[in-house]
């Protein structure tokens, strides 16, 4: 079994990593995140290969704006110009926008030996990629999504929510982010800088 884990850099104390492999004991994780934190990097967890590499889902391969700015607990950020919600594009000087790698996740979904799993916490990009695979047909190559939606944070995307769930061609769940009791990753030592950036 392959999970693909995008957004798995931590939110203050959620972890991804960690529930995902206790829930679903996949051979192979893809964790995929484009915070300046992460470092990319191969590990085991409990029989699971972790793959990390820093770079953003997207609808294309190449370099995208990501910005992110820090709010009263942790970081926030996005790739999306939608979502301004704690002033990610503002002109305040608290945020910081940077150019990234991004990757075309439906091009890389066919290049999998199967069908996987694939979370989704991506600040809001769920909407074009998801709408993207409906579009050509690779939401069929994926077993099971699970999503974090940023709907709320976005104006006029309940719309385009209800929309992409009634055209999705796999089973979709909402993502409910583990470790809220504290737990720290077993990762963290890939985190560079954990303690002087915080987490998102």
């Amino acid at each position: 079994m392959i999970v693909v884990d995008l957004g798995c850099f931590p939110h203050r104390h959620e972890v991804s990593i960690e529930p995902l492999v206790r829930r679903y004991r996949p051979q192979v994780l893809y964790g995929f995140d484009p915070w300046p934190g992460l470092i990319e990097s191969e590990a085991q967890l409990d029989g699971t290969r972790v793959v990390l590499e820093r770079k953003a889902a997207w609808i294309e391969d190449g370099v995208i704006e990501y910005a992110r700015v820090r709010g009263l607990r942790a970081w926030d950020s996005t790739v999306m110009r939608a979502k301004n919600s704690r002033g990610e594009w503002s002109s305040s000087g608290s945020e910081e926008i940077i150019r990234v790698p991004c990757f075309d996740l439906s091009s890389w979904l066919r290049r999998l030996p199967e069908r996987p799993v694939v979370k989704f916490d991506i600040e809001g990009a769920e909407f074009p990629i998801l709408e993207r695979m409906v579009e050509d047909g690779t939401d069929a190559l994926v077993a099971e999504i699970l999503v974090e939606w940023h709907d709320h944070k976005m104006e006029s995307f309940a719309e385009r929510k209800a929309k992409v769930l009634s055209q999705l061609r796999c089973s979709v769940s909402d993502w409910e982010p583990g470790g809220r009791d504290g737990a720290r990753s077993v990762f963290r030592g890939l985190w560079r800088g954990r303690r002087m950036l915080g987490a998102r």
